[in-house]
């Protein structure tokens, strides 16, 4: 049987239903696990199944995360860039009152 790309409903909760060909064709069971894996650049999400071996999957996840990056520099500059969103949305706000 041939898998086709579908469009299909997100829930109130944010749940989305794997057609039933889908879930059969890759061994996805109830309660099982499957990983999402984002491309912020394409705006796309995958989705793959995990299986009963969960460690074994995540093995080597990070395993293309450049070494020299600084997690907390990069929290820093996060924080930096909510602080200017916030100060704006403020000022913006605080405008409108004058």
């Amino acid at each position: 049987m041939m898998l086709l790309p579908r469009i299909v409903d997100v829930s109130d909760k944010g749940q989305i239903l794997i057609p039933v060909d889908m879930r059969r064709a890759f061994g996805i069971k109830p309660k099982s696990w499957v990983y999402i894996v984002p491309d912020k650049k394409k705006k796309k999400l995958a989705v793959e199944p995990i299986g009963k071996d969960l460690i074994g999957h995540l093995r080597g996840i990070l395993a293309d995360v450049d070494p020299g990056r600084s997690w907390a520099q990069e929290l820093v500059e996060e924080r930096r860039r909510d602080l200017i969103r916030e100060e704006t949305k403020f000022d913006t706000l605080f405008k409108k009152k004058k």
